[in-house]
């Protein structure tokens, strides 16, 4: 009798654990997509301030990059002379 009890106890607990988890995974879903709608959003806003503090640097020829091809960004190409 006491196995009984113990057994239902335990299989109403694996129940109500896959419940909340079920649930918070659906709350953490929702979560993401709102914020992911959000920086969509905003990004437009946002980009000339980030622009400030996140520089892209620009590759010149003393610049110490690894270039993978003899082609920079703007259409110029590496002498050899």
């Amino acid at each position: 009798m006491l196995t009984l009890i113990i057994l239902l106890f335990i299989a109403y607990s694996v129940y109500a654990g896959a419940r909340k988890g079920a649930m918070l995974q659906g709350v953490m879903f929702i979560g993401y997509v709102v914020v992911f709608l959000l920086a969509k959003l905003l990004a437009g806003v946002f980009k000339p301030a980030f622009e400030l503090w996140i520089p892209y640097p620009s590759a010149t020829m003393s610049s110490h990059f690894a270039f993978f091809s003899q082609a920079l960004g703007s259409g110029w190409t590496i002498s050899s002379t």
